[in-house]
């Protein structure tokens, strides 16, 4: 996993990183601090090996082959998250929410977007 010394260094980096853009007083305004790292991910979001991003990045897990937002044998089941079509990154992951938003619409409502 990942070692304290690795996040420090890490800590130690950001802060430096921050320092030469000109913030130079954050560390006294931190109150408290929180790590994630993959083993946090893997434990705390069940996520596979801790990936923050969800399924790697094959060419198979690339856009439209990403897995669907609906399952295909169960009738009421939706997918939303990274792990999904459209993809990783935040954007995406909203977008994602939207398409599935969208399905569960149009399968209870007869909603057209």
């Amino acid at each position: 996993g990942v070692g304290k010394e690795a996040v420090e260094r890490a800590r130690r980096a950001v802060m430096e990183r921050l320092r030469g853009l000109g913030v130079r007083d954050l560390e006294q305004h931190i109150k408290f601090e929180v790590v994630y790292t993959p083993e946090t991910w893997r434990d705390e979001f069940n996520l596979d090996r801790g990936s923050c991003f969800g399924l790697s990045h094959t060419f198979t897990q690339l856009g439209f082959m990403r897995s669907p937002n609906k399952h295909p044998d169960i009738n009421s089941l939706y997918f939303v998250g990274c792990s999904t079509h459209p993809g990783s990154g935040l954007p995406n992951v909203l977008v994602s929410a939207r398409l599935t938003a969208e399905r569960i619409l149009m399968h209870t409502a007869n909603y057209s977007p």
